[in-house]
């Protein structure tokens, strides 16, 4: 993730924990620490597309943002909403 002042990698990990649909389906980290969750999702277009719905907490300032993976699922997309 590159931002105004976060150059970091961060990466997605299957949350194998899932006790229930609403569960987030992937936790979002930073090396071994635990920085947010992401829940899969589609998009009302046609036709539709999944993403993921991530939120990165961080005390001043968290982060709501949308993860568009391309057609090979090699990188995505990061769309923040602000």
């Amino acid at each position: 993730m590159n931002a105004l002042s976060i150059q970091r990698a961060i990466r997605l990990v299957p949350n194998d924990n899932r006790v229930s649909d609403n569960a987030p389906a992937f936790r979002v980290m930073l090396g071994w620490q635990h920085i947010g969750d992401a829940w899969e999702r589609m998009s009302r277009t046609e036709p539709p597309r999944e993403y993921w719905r991530v939120r990165i907490d961080d005390p001043f300032c968290p982060l709501s943002a949308m993860l568009f993976p391309d057609a090979e699922g090699m990188t995505a997309q990061l769309v923040l909403q602000v």
